[in-house]
């Protein structure tokens, strides 16, 4: 930030020109395809129904863009009660959806499946265009709009 020094005596600030200069040029990159905006997630998402001792749940999460995982393997942590446990991404890399599956375990005793926090998709997962920014991974709070109990009623 540059201080200056106006007419009639008082200090000014060059920083909010500087601000918009950058974002000017950030835009200008995303627009260009050089750059992009990380992608986020709209949706997530599974099968109404009953669980019971190994049935195989399978969820999906959407993102806004095309995705890829980078490396590793993706989890979701489920409230399934105590413990948590995590689904394990099961496909869909290079697409907007990333699929998960989860085997209902001996003590899974939520009442109606949901993922345990905002923070509970962990991965590196990349946008797959432009300079492959790290996507924001955070998820609707669960129960609001967008999250697994909301989208569908998977109950134990």
């Amino acid at each position: 930030m540059k201080n200056c020094e106006n007419t009639t005596g008082r200090t000014c600030s060059t920083a909010g020109a500087e601000r918009f200069f950058l974002a000017f040029v950030l835009a200008s990159l995303v627009l260009a395809g050089i750059a992009s905006a990380a992608p986020s997630v709209l949706n997530v998402a599974g099968v109404d129904g009953y669980y019971n001792l190994s049935k195989v749940l399978n969820i999906s999460v959407t993102y806004n863009e095309t995705v890829l995982v980078n490396s590793g393997t993706p989890t979701l942590q489920l409230n399934t009660g105590d413990p948590n446990r995590n689904a394990t991404w099961d496909g869909g890399s290079s697409s907007a959806t990333l699929y998960f599956i989860y085997t209902v375990q001996a003590g899974d005793t939520a009442a109606d499946l949901d993922y345990a926090t905002v923070d509970s998709l962990v991965g590196d997962i990349r946008a797959a265009s432009g300079a492959h920014p790290l996507a924001d991974n955070t998820l609707a709070t669960p129960g609001d709009p967008g999250s697994l109990s909301d989208n569908n009623n998977t109950s134990d």
